[in-house]
């Protein structure tokens, strides 16, 4: 027969019972915190890989080679048979093209820019500053336009 009464087996079992459920919650926390950690070092070390390997290959300049830009068509303005035409505009410096000024005219999308307006925006730029098409055609391009 047992030594102890009912009240105190009672809260033995209840206090087993709050001591059990603690390990486990405490547990459970422990193992959140463990997966977070392994989670979060692998995002890092994948993250840093990843650059890594962006980092192989140079990236490309931004503008267009000088080389390219000098092969551009150049002309010496002039508004001789247009009309009333008025003088058209230089996107880039927004002013007026004058007659006998240099201008180059960009052979995809026919703009037309003053010489050293788009030549120092072709150094940074590899599209026309007024519709964003690119100034040197690609053969890959060529395909996808018809």
């Amino acid at each position: 027969m047992s030594t102890t009464s009912p009240v105190a087996d009672q809260h033995v079992k209840t206090c087993c019972n709050f001591a059990a459920t603690s390990q486990i919650i405490a547990i459970a926390i422990c193992a959140f915190v463990i997966l977070y950690a392994i989670i979060s070092s692998l995002r890092c070390f994948l993250g840093r890989r990843m650059e890594t390997d962006n980092m192989l290959s140079p990236p490309e300049p931004p503008g267009l080679n000088p080389t390219l830009v000098a092969a551009l068509p150049m002309y010496r303005y002039t508004h001789q048979g247009r009309g009333d035409v008025p003088e058209p505009e230089c996107a880039i410096c927004l002013s007026e093209v004058n007659e006998g000024e240099e201008v180059k005219l960009l052979p995809v999308c026919m703009h037309l820019f003053h010489k050293d307006c788009i030549e120092l925006w072709l150094e940074k730029k590899r599209t026309c500053p007024v519709c964003r098409t690119g100034v040197i055609q690609s053969p890959g391009q060529d395909q996808e336009m018809q």
